[in-house]
């Protein structure tokens, strides 16, 4: 249990508007994370994408306690408790099963998925592939199953929240119930196989994606047990095939795995992979752990995390991180980063005082009794090189050149998705959206061509980015723009030019930051802008999603809900601004004004507590669409002396079994989650001393102003 304190363009040749003219222009190979490298040979051999039991997790969201094995999603429909247990698949011919299992509401949602393709195009509609889904599932009440079927799991394409290939479906008679699998507004195929309440059962999908013909969905319930494990020649028949439906002709594939909440269920066992072996792991055909790609020594500069990877053959072996402080002298499993349990394993932050520290792996197989342990990778922890306070690059684009470097500080580098969507028109810089799709446009305002240092901030300091614009024909209403402030310089590779792709794309892997959400529209929705952190650095998706991002670190301004927004022609500056206030903790604000009018939002992020930065993007949403164009004025950078805000004082004590918090000022307010990234609730009643019964799941505690 812990106590935390803190406050809380479709391009023409021809064009005119508004008053403007325009003219012109085989190994059994146990990942959960498929990396880069594994591309050119996943075709070759059999690649199990992801796998998820569920180990080690927090109580809370499985979006946001899950994400060390791929899930993403703020919904409080589909959540995990620690210490539950598994749904146990032994007797219908698995390995036995590891850590808990996720709870399925029946309120219907489409927001938790797995996202199991890293980057777009690993499952092309040009290439003969088979992907294969299975998962353990148990229905608690045939009530809430609509008769007529409804689905309960859909596979979407890799960068898409709406765009799904293949769904499984239940139905219910009585108290029995049906699986069934279709294609994309397809007819559903169900499965002969009528299933009880509560009784645990085995599904596995199949798609057979074929290059210039129609594809296939099949799908098993509960498959003999003899046939686990076999190879591809001896597949076992589909008890349903779907047959009929749209075809997906987009190249970018399927990559995420959406849980549609809507039957009241658990979950759990949940694996994607090329053959039907990979997905079905048995006990009888028990191979011992074999560690096949050892963790390598890794070089960061303080304050910013590291990844370490190791990969093994073996039968649903189980991993856990260890760490040694005493050069390897002694070792215990770690207690904190992401994925501690994981092939992948994500650190905290370090620091100079973390130089030196070794990690390891320890991977089991149960069936087989045996342990492996991984070699040492060593961290080394460089000091960071501080930015002083002061410009680091203003840009009116007064040269009409956007594209060619070194960074200087009147000269930064903007790249766009589609070169046709940034352009210089009348000796002015314009970026135009694309109606039903997005664009990204990335400004890098430090140079990386010799030393590739980011702006570094030190405690006290702060990095504020302003850009400056104006619009025409902004929608009425349901805008969407997101800005973000960006670290390539860690682990990420820049964009080094134009046509990088959609507005989905930008080169996201390993990319640290944050992003703030824009309802840019004549009048504000319920969320005028929301900050959030950015969580999936497996993703190459730097903007498109918002499940790669934390939940909303702070949300508002509420008085502007259902109020004037945005208008035409209006020149409004925006300020992003990063306050680096403790080791581990940064104050994040971000304001629009036109001069006459202010929207301002600051939250604080004491989890991922970014702090180093070298680029900015901007990416309009024509899905939901923005405006007809947007009009670059200025964009500039400052590293700002900073006043660090001191927290609330919340004291916290123990006495017997309770938990006491304390407080002085009676005006704020304490507020409670399951995780420290929320969500948070408040306790309105809650007065100093305050008591709380001391449990087995992890609470947090903050105060926040009135």
């Amino acid at each position: 249990m812990q106590a935390k304190s803190n406050t809380a363009f479709s391009q023409q040749s021809s064009m005119q508007n508004m008053g403007r003219t325009w003219s012109g222009a085989g190994s059994r190979a146990w990942r959960l994370g498929l990396v880069l490298s594994a591309l050119a040979v996943f075709h070759a051999s059999a690649v199990l994408m992801r796998t998820s039991q569920m180990v080690g997790f927090g109580s809370g969201n499985l979006g946001a306690v899950g994400q060390s094995e791929g899930w993403s999603g703020s919904t409080t429909n589909v959540v995990v408790t620690a210490g539950s247990g598994s749904l146990d698949g032994t007797a219908l011919g698995l390995v036995p099963s590891a850590g808990d299992k996720a709870e399925i509401s029946a309120t219907p949602s489409t927001t938790t998925y797995n996202l199991f393709a890293p980057v777009a195009s690993v499952f092309p509609a040009n290439r003969t592939t088979n992907v294969y889904y299975s998962f353990l599932y148990r229905f608690h009440n045939a009530a809430d199953v609509d008769p007529a079927g409804e689905p309960i799991v859909q596979i979407n394409r890799q960068n898409s929240g709406s765009a799904y290939t293949v769904r499984a479906y239940a139905r219910a008679v009585g108290q029995q119930l049906q699986i069934g699998v279709g294609k994309t507004n397809g007819t559903v195929a169900w499965a002969a196989t009528w299933i009880p309440v509560n009784q645990t059962v085995f599904v596995v999908i199949r798609h057979r994606i074929i290059a210039g013909g129609e594809d296939l969905v099949d799908l098993w319930v509960n498959p003999a047990l003899n046939t686990m494990g076999l190879p591809e020649d001896s597949v076992p028949a589909p008890h349903a095939t779907a047959t009929d439906g749209l075809e997906d002709t987009s190249n970018t594939g399927p990559g995420r795995f959406y849980l549609v909440s809507g039957a009241n269920a658990s979950f759990d066992e949940f694996r994607v992979a090329t053959t039907w072996a990979e997905v079905t792991p048995s006990p009888l055909l028990c191979a011992p752990p074999v560690i096949t790609e050892q963790p390598t020594n890794v070089i960061i500069t303080a304050g910013v995390n590291a990844t370490l990877t190791v990969a093994a053959e073996g039968t649903a072996p189980t991993f856990q991180w260890q760490i040694s402080r005493d050069g390897g002298v002694t070792w215990a499993n770690v207690t904190n980063g992401w994925g501690m349990t994981t092939p992948v394993y994500i650190t905290p932050n370090l620091h100079m005082a973390d130089n030196g520290v070794r990690y390891r792996c320890i991977v089991t197989v149960s069936c087989a009794s045996q342990s492996v342990t991984s070699a040492v990778a060593i961290v080394t922890v460089r000091a960071p090189v501080p930015t002083a306070p002061g410009l680091v690059v203003h840009d009116t684009w007064a040269d009409m050149d956007r594209t060619t470097g070194p960074v200087t500080r009147s000269n930064s580098l903007w790249f766009a998705s589609s070169s046709g969507s940034l352009q210089f028109l009348d000796g002015l810089l314009y970026g135009m959206p694309a109606t039903g799709s997005s664009r990204l446009w990335i400004g890098y305002f430090t140079d990386d061509t010799v030393t590739n240092l980011p702006v570094h901030l030190e405690i006290g300091r702060a990095i504020k980015a302003t850009w400056r614009w104006n619009s025409t024909q902004i929608v009425p209403s349901g805008g969407n723009l997101r800005v973000g402030l960006f670290d390539y310089a860690d682990g990420g590779i820049r964009v080094s030019g134009d046509n990088f792709g959609t507005g989905s794309a930008g080169n996201g892997l390993n990319v640290r930051g944050y992003m703030a959400a824009i309802d840019y529209a004549q009048t504000f929705g319920s969320e005028p802008i929301v900050l959030r952190a950015r969580t999936a650095l497996g993703s190459a998706n730097l903007m498109g999603s918002t499940a790669d991002y934390s939940p909303g670190l702070a949300t508002g301004p509420a008085e502007a809900v259902g109020q004037a927004a945005f208008r035409d022609l209006v020149n409004y500056t925006l300020e992003f601004l990063v306050r680096r206030i403790a080791l581990n903790e940064v104050e994040l604000t971000l304001s629009i004004t036109d001069g006459t009018n202010t929207w301002s939002v600051t939250g604080r992020d004491p989890v991922y507590a970014y702090h180093r930065f070298d680029a900015f993007a901007i990416r309009p949403n024509s899905q939901e669409t923005t405006a007809f164009d947007f009009q670059f004025i200025e964009f500039k950078v400052e590293v700002l002396e900073a006043e660090v805000p001191q927290p609330i004082p919340l004291r916290f004590g123990r006495q017997g079994n309770n938990l006491v918090l304390s407080w002085d000022n009676p005006r704020f307010l304490l507020q409670t989650a399951p995780a420290v990234t929320g969500p948070w609730t408040n306790l309105p009643s809650a007065v100093s001393p305050y008591t709380h019964p001391v449990g087995s799941a992890a609470t947090y505690f903050r105060l926040v102003a009135p």
